[in-house]
């Protein structure tokens, strides 16, 4: 009889590679959104440090075993500089368009909502973090007819319309 823990290391062994792309799709979003506002709040942190968290049993596959140390190393002192997050949307750019997975419109998904997790990771909506997206939005036009992409277009025009 199959354990649980059996069932899901055979289901990870056909799901892997694309656990392993959405995974570091959704990082560089989140990294993306949290520096948008240039300030890195405990909450921020908190964000990465979960995503840490939920991936731990991938540390011994690359990319995972250079990104959660790089992502420690980059909190640990309670800030997260522009050169380090740079780092690490730099390492996940070079591991999706080294191996691609998923095709532009899935991680472009992929990336949108680690965007919006790292933009609201610390429960507040500024007019740059707005402008930002709204900018993303705008280069990512491609996307348009794709769930949720209209949705949050439609929102951001809305706010920035009347203020």
């Amino acid at each position: 009889m199959m354990t649980k823990l059996q069932e899901i290391s055979d289901y990870r062994r056909f799901t892997g590679p694309a656990e392993l792309h959405k995974a570091v799709n959704t990082l560089s979003g989140i990294v993306a959104g949290i520096t948008t506002d240039a300030k890195i709040s405990e909450d921020e942190i908190q964000e990465l440090s979960n995503w840490c968290l939920l991936h731990e049993h991938l540390i011994n596959k690359h990319p995972f075993n250079e990104l959660i140390p790089m992502i420690r190393s980059a909190y640990a002192d309670g800030v997260i500089s522009l050169e380090e997050s740079s780092d690490i949307i730099w390492l996940c750019n070079n591991f999706v368009s080294d191996a691609s997975y998923y095709d532009l419109t899935t991680s472009s998904i992929q990336f949108l909502f680690g965007l919006l997790h790292g933009i609201m990771a610390d429960g507040e909506l500024t007019n740059e973090e707005i402008k930002h997206l709204q900018t993303w939005l705008t280069a990512n036009s491609f996307l348009s007819g794709c769930y949720p992409f209209d949705e949050i277009e439609s929102l951001v025009s809305a706010i920035l319309l009347d203020g």
